[in-house]
């Protein structure tokens, strides 16, 4: 038993908390750090833009991604 002269339930709990929240950041982490290595990307050359010309807009259309630039 705990002698609550030293130590209260409510701290316990908010200890177990604050190891809770620990558990899921790092889980979080792994899972995020781990995901990059599984991520491809599918770039496609094009013709253009044939000016130096940025990005205005950008549209996804299913797995799709169009960037838009002015000009």
């Amino acid at each position: 038993m705990l002698n609550s002269k030293f130590i209260s339930k409510e701290k316990i709990k908010s200890f177990i908390q604050i190891i809770d929240r620990k558990k899921a950041l790092i889980l979080y982490l792994l899972v995020f750090t781990n995901s990059i290595y599984f991520t491809y990307a599918q770039w496609l050359q094009t013709n253009g833009p044939h000016t130096a010309s940025a990005v205005t807009c950008i549209a996804i259309s299913g797995t799709n991604i169009f960037a838009g630039t002015s000009g």
